[in-house]
C-alpha cells in the first residue's frame, strides 16, 4: 500500500456539498446615486433590503429584525417583484418600511440618495443612519412605533402589512462583534451575514464597520443629507423633506437625473 494518504481516498464518493455562490462572491461598497442601473449585475439583483444604525453614547449600534418563523436576527429585505418591473432600490426601500412597520418613519428614494450599499449579483442592503435627537429613548421610540403602527401611511400609499418580523432588534457594538465573528452566538440569517462579511473579511470586526458606515458629519445637527428624525408626539418624523434637501443640493448630471427619475417613477411605497 502507497504511503501517501490521498491515494485511499475515493474523491468520486464523497458526499456532495450544495455551494452557494453568494458565500464566495465579495459585496461591493457604492453609495445609492452612483449606482449604474444600465449594468446587469445591478439591473438582476434579486434581494434588496436596508440596515438602520446609529451612535448612542458614543456606541455603534444596528437595528435588525427578529425573523417569525426562524427567530434569526436579519435586515429588513426580501425579494424583488419582477411583475411590477420594481428596480432593487424600490425592493430596498418596500422592505424596509414593510417589515419595520415605518418604525423609522416612510424610507423613500429621496432619502436613500447619499447612503451608502452594499451589492453583489444576488443582494443589495442600504446602511441608513439615524440621528438621535437630545433626550430621545430611539430604541423604545422605534420598538412602539413598530408594534403600533403610528406611522404606517393610510389610503392607495399603504404599506403592505408586516407578517415576517416580530420585533426590532438593536444590536450594540459587542453584539456586532459576536455577530461578525466566525462562530457567532447570536443568530443571524446566514445568508445575510454571509454577504457582509463577504466584504469585510475574517477580520470583521465593529470597528472596521465604523469606519466605513459611520460618518461623524451624518450625526451632526447642520448636515442636511442625512435622514433626520425627531421626536412628534409618540413618533417620528422627517426632518428633510424630499423638495427642501433637492434644492440645497448641487446640481446633478443628466444620467443621476435621469436615473433618479427612473426610480421615482414606479416607486412602489
Amino acid at each position: 500500500m502507497s504511503d501517501n494518504p490521498f491515494e485511499r481516498l475515493n474523491i468520486s464518493q464523497q458526499p456532495k456539498r450544495m455551494i452557494s455562490c453568494g458565500e464566495y462572491e465579495p459585496a461591493i461598497l457604492s453609495v445609492v446615486k452612483l449606482l449604474d442601473f444600465r449594468s446587469k449585475n445591478v439591473q438582476n439583483i434579486e434581494r434588496g433590503g436596508c440596515i438602520f444604525f446609529t451612535i448612542i453614547n458614543d456606541e455603534f449600534y444596528i437595528c435588525l429584525g427578529r425573523d417569525k418563523r426562524s427567530g434569526d436576527l436579519t435586515d429588513f429585505g426580501g425579494r424583488r417583484k419582477k411583475k411590477r418591473n420594481e428596480n432593487i432600490i424600490q425592493c430596498a426601500i418596500r422592505e424596509a418600511n414593510e417589515e419595520s412597520n415605518c418604525a423609522f418613519g416612510l424610507t423613500s428614494i429621496n432619502v436613500v440618495q447619499e447612503f451608502k450599499v452594499l451589492y453583489n449579483s444576488q443582494m443589495l442592503i442600504i446602511f441608513i443612519p439615524v440621528k438621535v435627537m437630545d433626550n430621545d429613548d430611539i430604541i423604545s421610540i422605534t420598538m412602539d412605533n413598530f408594534t403600533s403602527g403610528a406611522l404606517v401611511p393610510d389610503g392607495k400609499n399603504s404599506i403592505k402589512h408586516n407578517d415576517e418580523i416580530s420585533e426590532l432588534v438593536w444590536c450594540c457594538e459587542k453584539d456586532i462583534n459576536d455577530m461578525l465573528s466566525s462562530w457567532p452566538k447570536i443568530r443571524i440569517y446566514d445568508k445575510v451575514r454571509r454577504f457582509i462579511r463577504s466584504f469585510f473579511g475574517n477580520n470583521a470586526n465593529v470597528e472596521v464597520m465604523k469606519s466605513i458606515f459611520l460618518d461623524l458629519r451624518a450625526f451632526s445637527p447642520s448636515d442636511e443629507g442625512v435622514s433626520n428624525f425627531q421626536r412628534n408626539s409618540s413618533a417620528f418624523r422627517s426632518a428633510c423633506g424630499g423638495s427642501e434637501r433637492e434644492s440645497r443640493q448641487s446640481p446633478t448630471t443628466s444620467y443621476q437625473q435621469t436615473l433618479k427619475d427612473h426610480l421615482e417613477k414606479n416607486l412602489y411605497c
